[in-house]
């Protein structure tokens, strides 16, 4: 999770040139706002003594997390697709790759976790690849 403040702050001042200030803010701050909410129900669940069922329903519950968390992190992806630019388009794909690979050991105890992440993350840089064409944004595409 710290991955996610880390990260967060250099894409946002790497595309500060072509993503506007409010956009960057807002999705900075609903980064964080997940962040902290998952540590505090990290925390709850360390916290208490657990049952198979309870385990199960707190899966799910953090499966749902990563899945916005991917998602928020889909968005850099859409804002970030600049084939036009190519060294701000590499750095986004780059970012998202290095995200995707770092969600394989972490999610991969609860697939359904790890699939919807991944899914998510990656869902709306597709979307502009494929609505996009071209050769530059198909060889990217191909990388996630």
């Amino acid at each position: 999770m710290a991955s996610n403040v880390l990260i967060s702050l250099a894409a946002a001042y790497v595309l500060r040139s072509t993503v506007p200030a409010s956009w960057s803010v807002g999705w900075l701050g609903a980064l964080y706002l997940l962040t902290a909410i998952r540590v505090l129900a990290a925390r709850r669940f360390f916290s208490r003594s657990r049952e198979p069922a309870s385990v199960l329903r707190w899966a799910w519950l953090a499966a749902s997390f990563s899945c916005v968390s991917g998602l928020l992190w889909g968005m850099l992806g859409w804002v970030g697709f600049l084939p036009e630019q190519p060294v701000l388009f590499s750095f986004t794909v780059i970012v998202l790759t290095g995200l995707i690979c770092g969600t394989v050991p972490s999610l991969s105890a609860f697939p359904p976790a790890l699939v919807g992440s991944i899914i998510v993350t990656v869902l709306p840089i597709t979307v502009r690849s494929i609505t996009n064409g071209g050769d530059i944004s198909g060889a990217y595409l191909a990388l996630l």
